[in-house]
């Protein structure tokens, strides 16, 4: 189990407008059975910071898929949590003071959960126990999300990790940009999860994806290409057909490709 030390460590916590708006888009195309899901369960966001503003939009987007969806949000700092009840608090959308451990004894349970831009100051050492703690509180089936984005959105990447039964397991890595920044592979390397990130070094499978697609884009960006969103394309398509853990993510808008990790599932303490 995660200590209360790593529950209480506070966050600086300050967000914009679209920060996470890709994820929005994420569950909206590709997890559109979870969101519609027929118990009685939540979309839980740990950790909206200073002002809920992407709780707030996640809300109203996933309304649209799901209007009886509740969404739930869970913040450490008292004042942050008493400020969003006060102002934002509505039908279908509350706000609770907590953690972790919070949020995986939420009632109802939560058939999502999100938490970005939370563990990315934490030691990488309790990052799974954080994951595990976590998928406790998702129904069989249900989804957590975790990562890291720019402070903007124009570059993100998650953890996809799905509760099956009593076990959690890592469905992949979510990458994503939305080329205002251009784009090369490295650009990633620094929103790569925090259980990662100190990873990518030779001969880590992390290090190797990032090496292969940087192969890829060098020899689109050798043939001519300046285009960031071209090369992101044409660097994908190689990067799938040389390799076979990517989904390129066709239905989605360019910018998107999950990396489809190799990992078993694990067993949950409760």
């Amino acid at each position: 189990m995660v200590t209360s030390t790593v529950l209480d460590r506070p966050a600086r916590a300050r967000t914009r407008p679209a920060r996470l708006a890709c994820l929005d888009t994420w569950l909206l195309r590709r997890e559109r059975d979870l969101l519609n899901h027929p118990t009685c369960s939540a979309f839980v966001d740990v950790g909206f910071g200073e002002h809920p503003i992407t709780t707030l939009e996640t809300f109203r987007a996933l309304r649209d898929a799901n209007p009886a969806l509740a969404v739930i949000g869970f913040e450490l700092d008292a004042a942050r949590a008493s400020n969003a009840q006060t102002r934002f608090q509505q039908e279908g959308l509350c706000f609770r003071r907590g953690g972790f451990r919070d949020a995986a004894a939420c009632e109802p349970k939560a058939r999502i959960i999100r938490v970005m831009n939370v563990l990315r100051s934490y030691p990488p050492q309790q990052v799974e126990a954080v994951h595990d703690t976590l998928a406790t509180g998702l129904i069989d089936g249900g989804l957590l999300i975790e990562g890291t984005s720019d402070t903007a959105g124009h570059v993100l990447t998650a953890w996809l990790i799905r509760r099956e039964g009593t076990a959690a397991r890592k469905e992949g890595l979510l990458l994503y940009t939305d080329f205002s920044r251009g784009f090369s592979p490295w650009l990633l390397r620094d929103y790569i999860p925090r259980d990662i990130r100190r990873d990518v070094q030779p001969g880590t499978p992390i290090h190797a994806l990032l090496t292969d697609w940087h192969a890829a884009w060098s020899a689109v960006r050798s043939a001519g290409e300046k285009s960031a969103r071209a090369l992101f394309d044409r660097s994908i398509a190689t990067l799938a057909t040389n390799r076979g853990d990517i989904d390129r993510c066709d239905d989605l808008d360019a910018g998107y490709c999950l990396w489809r990790c190799a990992g078993g599932a694990r067993p949950l303490a409760r």
